[in-house]
């Protein structure tokens, strides 16, 4: 099963080839809510997929031997992981490697640094938007944001603007995010 019922906690596979953005990943994402797991590797991020349900992967590209973005494509090849919402975090901030993401079956893409607080709500909203696809109320409920200390991690502000990536990907998330 692969939404967890009330009380359960939603599991999320974080992949980076660096411990560093790991660490900061599970200090940003701690809650009781989820059940994070880690993978430092394409190999490691694999097996986790074979032995667990996840719900979302938040995903480096730059990370050596294959990459985000052909890690991507060989998670959406596989029937049982093709629902499965990914999120890129990286440090590619390109227009077209943005699109490329996008169009390789990313549901969002955040570059680095990044502000805490649009991480934690982007995964909210992807978790709401893959719940509202399957035609289940989702019941996770939205953080507080200003009631929850939130880590200092060494990378924090600046986030893209999906409206400059193309005008169809903008419309398509303001209305995602009228809906936050």
């Amino acid at each position: 099963r692969l939404y967890p019922q009330m009380n359960e906690a939603i599991n999320i596979l974080l992949v980076d080839d660096e411990a560093r953005n790991l660490d900061a990943l599970e200090a940003i994402l701690s809650s009781p809510d989820y059940r994070l797991w880690r993978a430092q590797s394409a190999d490691d991020a694999l097996l986790a997929l074979l032995q667990h349900d996840f719900a979302v992967i938040v995903l480096d590209i730059r990370m050596p031997d294959i990459n985000g973005f052909e890690l991507a494509q060989m998670i959406k090849q596989r029937k049982k992981n093709q629902h499965i919402p990914i999120i890129f975090l990286t440090a590619k901030q390109t227009l077209d490697d943005r699109i490329s993401g996008l169009r390789l079956g990313g549901d969002d893409y955040l570059t680095k640094p990044f502000n805490t607080g649009e991480l934690i709500a982007r995964v909210e909203a992807v978790l709401r938007r893959s719940h509202r696809r399957r035609a289940r109320p989702c019941s996770l409920p939205p953080r507080r944001l200003a009631n929850r200390p939130m880590p200092e991690p060494y990378y924090l502000t600046t986030a893209i603007s999906y409206p400059n990536a193309a005008p169809h990907i903008g419309h398509a998330y303001e209305k995602v995010l009228a809906d936050v």
